[in-house]
């Protein structure tokens, strides 16, 4: 399964976007014929692909931060 997401950091005062990128984050789970034990794997796998988005994130946004890009 893959999630993708488009992050963007806006002035609250000019409302002008001053930074963007976008995220794709893919994880694995395997199905059997057992229909309960797929929705867990497959919920499982969910959160583990958003928890590894959400570290991208945050570690992109304070390195453009800590940069002094965002001006």
């Amino acid at each position: 399964m893959t999630i993708a997401a488009t992050v963007s950091l806006q002035d609250t005062a000019t409302k002008k976007t001053v930074w963007a990128e976008g995220y794709v984050r893919s994880a694995e789970f395997f199905q059997t014929a057992d229909l309960a034990s797929n929705r867990a794997r497959q919920d499982r796998a969910t959160e583990e692909a958003a928890q590894a988005m959400a570290e991208d994130i945050v570690s992109r946004v304070l390195e453009v931060y800590s940069s002094g890009e965002l001006k």
